[in-house]
């Protein structure tokens, strides 16, 4: 097993659960805000994806 691979196991196991983890920095201390998840390690905010399909179904 590569040592990204058990990095990354080692991290979701850690992770809160549904919480998905940075796609940037593969942080598992992501948290969710109000409507977004936001990653402290690298900064990185995105909408969660409630919010996602709300703002679908809301376009004309």
């Amino acid at each position: 097993m590569s040592a990204f691979a058990l990095l990354c196991a080692r991290y979701s196991s850690q992770r809160a659960p549904g919480l998905p983890a940075s796609p940037q920095c593969w942080s598992a201390f992501t948290y969710e805000g109000s409507e977004l998840y936001i990653c402290p390690e690298c900064a990185q905010e995105r909408i969660n994806a409630a919010l996602a399909e709300a703002i679908e179904d809301t376009k004309v």
